[in-house]
């Protein structure tokens, strides 16, 4: 049997890697796509079962009966609210989604500010310097937002005036 020449050998290796460079560049784009597809799902979906938690909980704060039952359903809000406050710490959520919750969790600590009941509750609450800590964390972040004009609920005179 003969075997073939080095250059021969050379030259057909050299193609082959001309071929499969590209394709290996193509393969490690596509995995990259698939992957960051699958980030954004993944983080789609948490929001989705997120945003389905804090429904509970409102309707539960809202409908409750008396003062007991509302201090209980706030309290399992403030425990959702801490659970996304710190998987928005953890940097689970990617892209749109990360948005959608950061906007929201800014939203309700503006409403939370903005009600005496809520502040109240939300301060009973606290036990230790631990408790709440990514709470802490969230609104210590974004401070300046929560606190903005703009979000400011409109008074009676604004409503008039439209």
């Amino acid at each position: 049997m003969d075997w073939p020449l080095a250059e021969t050998i050379q030259y057909w290796s050299g193609l082959a890697a001309l071929f499969a460079l590209p394709l290996g560049i193509c393969a490690i784009v596509y995995a990259a796509r698939q992957l960051s597809l699958a980030r954004k799902a993944g983080s789609g979906a948490s929001l989705m079962a997120l945003s389905e938690t804090f429904r509970q909980n409102w309707n539960a704060f809202l409908a409750a009966p008396g003062e007991s039952e509302r201090r209980h359903a706030f309290a399992d809000l403030a425990n959702a609210l801490e659970i996304a406050c710190a998987v928005f710490r953890d940097g689970v959520f990617f892209g749109n989604s990360k948005d959608v919750l950061e906007y929201y969790l800014v939203g309700v600590f503006r409403l939370i500010q903005d009600s005496e009941f809520a502040r109240t509750h939300l301060t009973t609450l606290l036990q230790t310097r631990e408790t709440f800590q990514n709470i802490r964390f969230f609104v210590a972040g974004h401070k300046a937002t929560i606190n903005s004009p703009a979000l400011a609920a409109p008074s009676s005179a604004d409503h008039e005036a439209a």
